[in-house]
């Protein structure tokens, strides 16, 4: 909630000092509700909240403040707004909350005027004073070029992500990845090489499966390849135990049995 003057010669105003204690305390709650230019949203239910009093006593208490012409109420948008002419809050301006009035409403209240139009010169907006005008926190020009920018950025990365795809489960190894292979590491085998690079993308979920250029990130994976040994079959492994057992026998090592 913005921070608020409240001067002592509401205490020796007429208008005021005829109203009774408890419409002085809703003009109050009023007066800290407004925003920079002095309009605050007349809703009953949350002003009786803020005033903490009943709904039905708001409503009547309402009316007395404008009647008194403490506050000027109008229709916007459905809802039901309030003014409060002579505002005059000396601190610097930064937005309309609610939606303006018509002119006729303020033409009497040259400072709300005045405001209403230099909100609406700084804006980007630019929309004329009454109906229609400036409303809820319109931005300033520097925070609009900002937002822009912001949404450029991110259409950027949505752009981006958009390109990227996920490795084809039906991709056989391209004859000019093998040739980038045999070329830059010729100890490796490219279709084993390319299996294991298959298998780990197409394990990959979400994003982290995603590229936006295959053939580069094949080749990263050539260049960062360990060499793999080739996994020795069932049979082979028996034969080379063999082997060294009976170079172990023939060398004259101790007693060695051999259970089938």
């Amino acid at each position: 909630m913005p921070c608020r003057l409240i001067r002592d010669d509401m205490l020796e105003s007429e208008r005021v000092l005829g109203l009774p204690v408890e419409a002085r305390w809703l003009y109050v709650t009023i007066l800290l509700s407004a925003d920079d230019v002095g309009l605050f949203e007349a809703n009953s239910f949350k002003l009786s909240r803020r005033a903490d009093m009943r709904r039905e006593q708001c409503d009547q208490l309402l009316g007395m403040l404008a009647d008194a012409d403490l506050v000027r109420l109008y229709e916007a948008e459905g809802k039901r707004f309030g003014f409060i002419p002579k505002f005059r809050q000396r601190v610097q301006i930064k937005f309309v909350k609610h939606p303006v009035p018509d002119e006729a409403l303020m033409a009497d209240d040259e400072d709300a005027t005045n405001k209403i139009k230099h909100l609406a010169n700084k804006t980007t907006v630019g929309q004329p004073l009454g109906n229609g005008g400036p409303t809820a926190a319109q931005p300033s020009e520097a925070k609009a070029k900002a937002k822009v920018e912001e949404e450029k950025q991110r259409a950027g990365t949505h752009k981006d992500a958009a390109r990227a795809t996920r490795l084809p489960a039906e991709l056989t190894l391209p004859d000019d990845w093998a040739a980038f292979c045999r070329t830059t590491r010729p100890e490796l085998n490219p279709h084993l090489v390319f299996d294991g690079f298959r298998d780990y993308w197409l394990a990959k979920a979400g994003r982290d499966g995603a590229k936006r250029d295959w053939a580069a990130t094949w080749r990263n994976w050539v260049r960062n390849e360990r060499q793999r040994q080739p996994v020795a079959t069932r049979a082979e492994a028996a034969q080379a135990l063999m082997r060294g057992l009976t170079r172990g026998l023939v060398g004259g090592h101790a007693n060695v049995k051999l259970i089938a």
